[in-house]
């Protein structure tokens, strides 16, 4: 997963750092490609940001075989340091999810430079 940071102004002038989640890859690892080698996946929902309370969805576009990259980018408010990803198929199914927490969040920023 890539980030960019970011220093948004706010309303009142203020300053605050955040980031953009980037460039997210979906690779299927559990061998289920030999069994189910139609499967396709088509969503990612991010849920857990404030400006989005629904969650937000991105198209996943096929990479390569067994591989999915999202579509767009998504700005992470500072104060925000745990949120869920959702993968589903092209039928809608959810198919798998991840909590991002603090300590994702700082493995990320180190392979990001």
């Amino acid at each position: 997963m890539e980030q960019q940071n970011v220093s948004p102004i706010t309303d009142d002038g203020s300053r605050s750092s955040g980031f953009y989640l980037t460039g997210i890859v979906v690779e299927r690892t559990d061998g289920v490609g030999e069994h189910m080698p139609l499967l396709n996946l088509g969503e990612l929902w991010v849920f857990g940001l404030p400006s989005f309370p629904q969650g937000i969805s991105f198209k996943l576009a096929k990479a390569s075989p067994g591989r999915w990259k999202m579509e767009g980018g998504v700005e992470v408010p500072p104060k925000v340091d745990t949120f869920d990803f959702v993968v589903k198929s092209d039928d809608g199914e959810a198919l798998g999810s991840l909590l991002r927490t603090p300590e994702m969040a700082h493995e990320c920023g180190k392979s990001s430079r």
